[in-house]
């Protein structure tokens, strides 16, 4: 493996559940552009998907930068 790709999964999670609660209570729709994501601040929902941001690429050049 040459490069690893990591995302905070706890934030993950968290989404998803803001994003289906809110679809399910319709405060967003099929048709929003955004989402207030409590603690992770607004997202921005593009065709129907909502992103939690720039996953941690990690390499050979970076990987001593992290404590796991």
């Amino acid at each position: 493996m040459n490069t690893g790709v990591l995302w905070n999964c706890m934030d993950l999670g968290y989404l998803a559940v803001q994003s289906g609660y809110q679809l399910a209570e319709g405060t967003i729709t099929t048709d929003s552009t955004s989402i207030d994501a409590g603690r992770l601040g607004a997202k921005e929902i593009t065709n129907r998907e909502c992103v939690l941001g720039e996953a941690l690429v990690f390499d050979a050049a970076t990987v001593d930068n992290y404590d796991y």
